[in-house]
């Protein structure tokens, strides 16, 4: 198991609509990194919601090593209806990585671009629906300079910076700019009572 990071972008929708949406509770707010304990030394919390400079809200989620809130499809599918949801997440589960960057429009998922060198289906790209004619230029230099790593024997994986690369291009959010959410202002989202109830 390993840290987690899920960066999804909602067009459209405020605080309290995306946390109706997540059958969530908008509990505390926090101006960027200022999450309280351990969690925040370790850079850790329950997920948040806050706003991108153009105005488009952004859910950040870093379970450590659980799943992000949105891997949860039925939660996807409310938060997309009448909108769109561009997701990525990055975890260092595994030796190489897993990266994915997708895209729900109203409720269903329009497609989903994953990589993860440890698994036969996503060692090259797992690609699911059509997505932006971007990726084909985003991956080709990549795939070039895995060709050249493999052809040394070298261990090095190259693959996933198309799937980070292709997420900033649709976004505008370049995830690892030091300090990128420390100018936000953010509300933290929690479950329910209800939610917490049906899990429990």
């Amino acid at each position: 198991m390993g840290w987690v990071l899920s960066i999804s972008v909602v067009e459209g929708l405020n605080a309290e609509v995306i946390a109706g949406r997540l059958e969530a509770e908008l509990v505390e707010e926090t101006i960027g990194d200022s999450r309280s304990g351990e969690a925040a030394a370790a850079g850790l919390g329950p997920p948040v919601v806050g706003l991108h400079s153009d105005g488009r809200a952004v859910i950040l989620d870093e379970p450590y090593d659980d799943a992000p809130v949105l891997e949860d499809t039925r939660l996807l599918a409310q938060l997309s209806r009448a909108t769109r949801v561009v997701l990525f997440q990055l975890s260092e589960r595994v030796n190489c990585g897993f990266f994915q960057v997708g895209c729900w429009v109203d409720g269903v998922m329009a497609w989903q671009i994953t990589h993860c060198r440890e698994e036969p289906e996503t060692e090259e790209y797992q690609v699911l629906g059509v997505p932006p004619g971007i990726f084909a230029d985003k991956a080709a230099p990549y795939r070039a300079q895995q060709a050249q790593a493999d052809a040394a024997g070298e261990m090095t994986c190259y693959l996933g910076a198309a799937v980070v690369d292709l997420f900033v291009s649709l976004t505008g959010i370049q995830y690892d700019r030091p300090g990128w959410w420390w100018d936000l202002r953010y509300r933290v989202l929690r479950p329910s009572i209800e939610r917490q109830a049906d899990v429990t």
